[in-house]
């Protein structure tokens, strides 16, 4: 018989699902992890667009896949930390990439706005060629800043469309971004 635990908390507070936790904060407010996640058997984390949260990992997981649902959606603002010694905590994919179904482990989209200060994002597979993935992808009028941490894709650490419609706007001020592919 196993125990469900909850795995956010704002201040003092529990939540059961990250999700929960995210749709309970107010502007600016910090999610803290308090235990791994794994949204490949759940649902995804949606950043709506009302919202405006900071992520701390707090030394813990996410494990995600590259597909709807079972990633994290930015469409309003997400600013990531890991506020444990040394970056511990780890946003991850396992599944190789399937065509049609990929999705980036982070999709910033529709206004969305990323900011990465620190933490470790990785979706490098073994046999990268074959089974690389995604780590963020930036889309339509969406931001992405990269302030510190690590990025690690299978296929790239940061893609786009490139649509000239878009106003797509990507910083790095820091951090590291590696990919074993040529993307």
């Amino acid at each position: 018989l196993s125990v469900a635990q909850n795995v956010a908390k704002i201040g003092s507070t529990e939540y059961a699902t990250l999700q929960e936790a995210a749709n309970k904060a107010t502007a600016g407010q910090t999610v803290t992890l308090i235990n791994d996640v794994d949204l490949t058997t759940g649902s995804n984390l949606e950043v709506h667009k009302w919202l405006n949260i900071v992520l701390d990992m707090n030394g813990h997981s996410i494990k995600g896949a590259n597909a709807d649902y079972k990633n994290i959606l930015v469409k309003g603002k997400l600013t990531l930390k890991d506020s444990k010694e040394n970056s511990t905590g780890k946003i991850y994919s396992e599944d190789p990439y399937k065509t049609g179904v990929d999705k980036a482990l982070i999709y910033v989209d529709d206004n969305g706005e990323f900011v990465m200060e620190s933490g470790h994002i990785n979706t490098v597979l073994p046999n990268s060629v074959d089974n690389g993935q995604f780590a963020i992808g930036s889309f339509g009028n969406c931001t992405v800043t990269i302030n510190g941490g690590t990025i690690e894709g299978g296929y790239s650490a940061i893609t786009g469309y490139g649509d000239p419609n878009d106003n797509t706007t990507i910083t790095i001020n820091g951090g590291t971004l590696i990919c074993p592919m040529d993307y």
